[in-house]
Order: C-alpha cells, then structure tokens, then sequence
C-alpha cells in the first residue's frame, strides 16, 4: 500500500490517500501543475513552489477589527497575504491589497475563511444584528 499527499500548483495540501504501490500512477488523476508527493503529510505544511520542500503554513498574521456589527456597520479584515481569496459565506472574493470590509444587508451570522497555501485554513464568524 502506498500512500500520498496531493498538492495543488500553489502547494497548498488538498487531499491524503492510499492505494496498492503498482496502481498509484493510474488512479490518482493529477490536474495540471499539482503535484503527489509519497507519504501522509500534515495540512499544517505546504509544498513550497520555489523550493519543492514542505514548510510550515503560518498563522494568518491579520485579524477583524470587530466579529459583532449592526446592519450598516462594517467589519474590517486586515493583514491578509497579498493576493489573497477570501470566502465569504460561500462566495470567493479576492483581495489585492490585504484588506477586505464586510458589510452584509441582512442579519445573520457570516463565514469567513482564508485558505491560502502558505497560510494555516482560518476561519471567522461575523455575526450582524439590527
């Protein structure tokens, strides 16, 4: 039995598995740029593009300003990496200059997750009352 750890172009660890050592290299469908390295390895790694070494994801080194806003307020999410996706509820969002503000319509409870390669996945709840 072998197992891997599969990475996507930017190293970041998308998924661990096993199979027999003869059927490795034709059930593991391998997109364009990701790379299979042999062995489980922690998501707390990424696959470094620049060096094909793993290293550790960091903390995301930013936070909100608030998780709790009325409707028209704005939560503020700083010192994100640059560029940066940010899921909000469900919906990506990019961010070029490692800021995003939310400012939802409606009352509820938001999620927000971070999920980049070099970073550890984070996610917040920001939760806006009227």
């Amino acid at each position: 039995m072998k197992t891997y750890t599969l990475y996507d172009r930017n190293g970041k660890p998308l998924r661990t598995g096993g199979c027999p050592g003869y059927a490795l290299d034709k059930i593991l469908e391998v997109d364009a740029g990701e790379q299979v390295l042999e062995g489980i390895h922690s998501s707390e790694y990424y696959l470094s593009p620049a060096t094909g070494a793993l290293e550790p994801r960091q903390p995301i080194p930013g936070g909100f300003d608030t998780l709790a806003i009325t409707l028209g307020e704005t939560a503020t999410l700083s010192g994100l990496p640059v560029p940066c996706t940010v899921i909000v509820d469900g919906v990506k969002v990019p961010v070029d200059d490692g800021v995003l503000a939310v400012t939802p319509s409606t009352i509820g409870t938001y999620r927000v997750i971070v999920d980049e390669a070099e970073y550890l996945w984070t996610m917040w709840e920001v939760t806006v009352s009227d």
